[in-house]
């Protein structure tokens, strides 16, 4: 049996210094057991000061703060969220580079020059496990020919599960979207979700509603 942990919404705003605390020692056995974690990283890691331009408040973490991921057993993390552009293509840039130094793959950005989405594939125990991000259409969004988030568009997501279902056993589509602090998905939500699964994936998980 394969277990799999996903988590979120994954923002470490205040510097570590200021906390000096362990932040997991409550769910450690929890974190330790599963074969692999995916999280949904809420803000961009940089040290950019260059917001750009939208509604909402600017969100991002120091690099010292990617030190959390590898303590929670963080193995991908989901990019494909509403915060990930407010410091433009270099706070992108940033937390990409950055989770790299420390061995976690990024999940959910679109390039500027192909505009696709791009998927992880794991072989776990033998079984070969897929998974692809979506957002909500926000600010973070790829437009202009700029990187930015993979925003969901159903016939994009029939097409990217078309091409990745053949090669995986289970296929896995993490999607940030609904309304915030609010418990269940709205009707138009919980439909997308059942066409995700009617096209071809096994399972969906949403993040972005911090409750």
């Amino acid at each position: 049996m394969v277990s799999l942990i996903f988590s979120g919404d994954f923002a470490p705003l205040v510097p570590l210094s200021e906390t000096n605390k362990d932040h997991f020692s409550a769910i450690n056995d929890l974190l330790s057991g599963a074969d692999l974690h995916i999280t949904n990283l809420e803000c961009p890691l940089t040290s950019s000061d260059q917001k750009t331009e939208k509604t909402g408040p600017h969100i991002k973490a120091d690099r010292e703060a990617a030190a959390l991921l590898p303590q929670a057993g963080v193995d991908i993390v989901c990019l494909a969220n509403n915060h990930i552009f407010d410091y433009g293509e270099k706070g992108i840039i940033d937390t990409i580079k950055i989770c790299e130094e420390i061995n976690i793959e990024t999940l959910g950005i679109v390039s500027r020059h192909d505009g696709k989405a791009q998927w992880i594939i794991r072989e776990i125990k033998g079984l070969k496990l897929g998974f692809l991000n979506y957002c909500e259409h926000e600010f973070s969004v790829r437009s202009k020919g700029l990187m930015g988030a993979c925003g969901y568009d159903p016939v994009d997501a029939y097409y990217d599960i078309s091409r990745l279902r053949p090669q995986v056993d289970y296929l896995i589509v993490l999607y940030h979207g609904g309304n915030e602090y609010y418990d269940l998905p709205r009707p138009g939500l919980k439909k997308d979700f059942h066409y995700l699964a009617d096209i071809g994936a096994d399972a969906v998980f949403g993040h972005h509603t911090h409750v």
